[in-house]
């Protein structure tokens, strides 16, 4: 869009900026706002800038540092000087050679070592030999603490935590031994940030208790009287119990072996707290992230992201819009834990792997090696019309293929099979209850997509996802399984609808996201009733056979005009009504209302038009216009319908007091480019 242009709007909304309850213009930026209210009284999720699912009322990054405690210090050995072995010889941090004659041999390195936080010590030996690694407070080597006894060959590795400062570090000879290379030497810092009570210690990638009941804990973490959403692996669980705590009461408490999940508010303190009460076990992966309980928070949606080499999305590379969905539910209880599922002929195991969801790991799902099916599925649901399956899936194994299928109407079994190494959907031949066309393959990155598909239901149905060695296997084919192949899901989601909406988590019971409803914005001060232009940049988020409306109205049915996706498949058109009078229709068809289109409604006595991406696709030349200072509102909805519906993507909206000239309105609804229109139009460049 011109600049000029934009510079003479009166209302500008792009997807920047948002509070509890309102949708914020970036003009006007002083009274009278054309700030529109906002409602959904539930959470919902967006893309992020990252290209992560996230909660929209997670306000916050992991606030805890170190959390998988896998942070590694600076190297604390550089350099070797020897006391009296009878032969040692080195190279930075390596020896090269080192012989002892006798018990006390030793050499060292000055390295500060602070008490009471933790050191990983790691190097290679080329043979076994009688000595110790002692940290002291001496060249000498005579006092201090043993870190680790008899080296053996290969790789030796230790973490300890001195009790004590102590200042070097090196080799001490217990009886002779021959010529010794040491080589891959390292002693850094781990554990960082936290502080560990007597009975804690780290281990590799883990905070470790053995009993003991103290605290593991971080100081500055949180915020009093803000809340949080705790999360925390347990491992290796023995018995006892930890808790965790921002200083809250209750604590979440953790009492075997899995992921923990906790909300809450944090008290007096700004320290963030894991409790051992007589605790032995492992803890890590720990996450402490700022929410809100704010349900009222419009979403900024990301998508057209760039891709590195890898296949990985280039953060912030994404193009923002405002993200309208209609009321959906998720139908699936467990939507994340895929081991509460019916197996048949898989197992079901958990990963460390990342996930498109933020803070949740995936399940891989593997075949077992007998002859059968090979799926995982929920249980039976009662489900009526249309409604969409989808999830996250990752890595389907070469020559293995993702399938989705449903028991649909009369007890049919209809499938869609999804090759995600090529890009690749396989619909069925023939099908009286998929609905075609509707199995879609979304990237999210790093080798993720999100599959779905629509089945057409009357009865109940058994809801399945797994995987197929054939991409004509839409019926219950079986074949012998292989163990090596496996396929990563997570985020499974059952609704009635005919696409899949945004992600809705669930946790043991069904979940509903309410409507977006975006209304009352704009004033008469705002907005000339006598002629104007309203401006719209978006998509529609499916071509679902609904209407969908953008209105500018006084409030009533009588006064409107409106933009508005039609029942009718990829139709959209401008309607004018004054007085309860139809004054004009002005409709045309598109190649994909779900793409990023450009529309443009101009009101004038006696030039009324309507232009779509550029081109001035209908005009109307009728007298009647609004009376003075009628219109004073925009909404995304049909007039006194409280917001109905607009389930789109917005990327802008803008409002002109003036009827802007044609070329103007060309300028302001046309391409971006040349390149862009003739890609569009499927023009030949040369």
């Amino acid at each position: 869009m011109a600049d000029n242009l934009l510079n003479a709007a009166s209302i500008v909304l792009t997807p920047t900026a948002y509070d509890d309850g309102k949708v914020l213009c970036v003009k006007p930026s002083e009274p009278p706002y054309g700030d529109l209210d906002f409602s959904r009284n539930s959470s919902a999720t967006r893309v992020n800038a990252q290209g992560l699912v996230e909660d929209v009322q997670i306000l916050s990054g992991n606030l805890v540092t170190n959390g998988d405690f896998s942070q590694e210090g600076a190297e604390l050995v550089t350099s070797w000087v020897n006391n009296d072995f009878t032969a040692f010889s080195s190279n930075g941090s390596d020896i090269t050679q080192m012989v002892s004659s006798a018990s006390g041999n030793n050499c060292y390195s000055s390295s500060a070592f602070i008490s009471g936080k933790s050191y990983k010590l790691e190097f290679t030996s080329s043979q076994s030999i009688t000595a110790q690694v002692r940290v002291s407070p001496n060249t000498s080597l005579t006092s201090g603490l043993v870190v680790l006894s008899n080296p053996v060959i290969g790789v030796n590795s230790i973490i300890f935590t001195p009790s004590s400062n102590f200042s070097y570090i090196g080799f001490y000879a217990a009886s002779v031994f021959s010529d010794t290379q040491i080589t891959n030497f390292s002693v850094r810092e781990v554990g960082q940030d936290w502080t560990l009570a007597t009975g804690w210690s780290i281990g590799d990638d883990k905070a470790i208790c053995d009993g003991t009941s103290g605290n593991l804990y971080q100081v500055g973490t949180v915020t009093p009287n803000k809340q949080y959403k705790i999360e925390a692996t347990v491992s290796n669980y023995v018995s006892g119990n930890a808790e965790v705590s921002a200083g809250a009461v209750p604590r979440g408490r953790m009492s075997a072996n899995g992921t923990y999940t906790f909300y809450q508010t944090a008290s007096t303190t700004s320290n963030f707290f894991v409790i051992s009460n007589s605790f032995n076990g492992s803890v890590t992966n720990l996450s402490i992230i700022e929410v809100t309980s704010d349900t009222n928070l419009p979403r900024i949606n990301y998508d057209g992201f760039s891709y590195d080499g890898s296949g990985n999305i280039i953060p912030n590379s994404g193009c923002g819009s405002w993200l309208w969905e209609g009321q959906s539910t998720n139908l699936i209880t467990y939507s994340e834990d895929l081991s509460t599922y019916t197996t048949v002929s898989t197992t079901v195991s958990t990963t460390t792997e990342k996930s498109p969801i933020k803070s949740v790991t995936p399940f891989l799902i593997t075949e077992m090696a007998v002859t059968n099916q090979h799926y995982i599925g929920g249980n039976s649901i009662s489900l009526s019309g249309n409604n969409t399956l989808s999830c996250f899936v990752k890595n389907v194994s070469l020559g293995r293929y993702f399938k989705m299928w449903g028991v649909g109407l009369g007890g049919i079994n209809e499938a869609v099979i999804f090759d995600t190494n090529t890009e690749t959907i396989y619909e069925p031949p023939t099908t009286t209850v998929y609905v075609g066309g509707s199995a879609k393959l979304e990237d999210y990155g790093n080798g993720w997509f999100r599959c779905s598909i629509t089945i057409n239901i009357t009865t109940t149905s058994f809801l399945a996802v797994g995987l197929i060695n054939t991409v004509t296997g839409f019926g219950n084919n079986t074949y012998l399984g292989d163990i090596t192949k496996s396929v990563l899901i997570t985020g499974i989601q059952v609704e009635q609808q005919s696409y899949a909406t945004s992600y809705i988590p669930t946790e043991g019971t069904t979940v509903t996201r309410n409507r977006d409803l975006c209304t009352n914005g704009g004033s008469s001060a705002l907005i000339n009733s006598t002629q104007g232009v309203l401006y719209f940049e978006g998509a529609a988020l499916a071509d679902d056979g609904t209407n969908r409306f953008l209105s500018i109205n006084d409030g009533t049915v009588s006064n409107y005009i409106y933009f508005r996706y039609v029942s009718t498949s990829n139709q959209v058109l401008m309607r004018t009504q004054i007085g309860g009078v139809t004054i004009n229709t002005i409709a045309t068809f598109l190649t994909d209302t779900t793409l990023n289109n450009k529309f443009a409604l101009k009101w004038k006595s006696g030039d009324y038009a309507f232009w779509v991406n550029g081109v001035k696709v209908g005009t109307d030349t009728s007298t009647t216009i609004f009376t003075a200072n009628t219109l004073n509102l925009i909404e995304y909805s049909f007039p006194t319908d409280g917001g109905g519906g607009f389930a789109s993507k917005t990327k802008c909206l803008a409002v002109w007091k003036t009827a802007l000239s044609d070329l103007e309105l060309e300028q302001l609804s046309s391409w971006a480019s040349f390149i862009s229109m003739a890609k569009s139009l499927n023009y030949t460049i040369i």
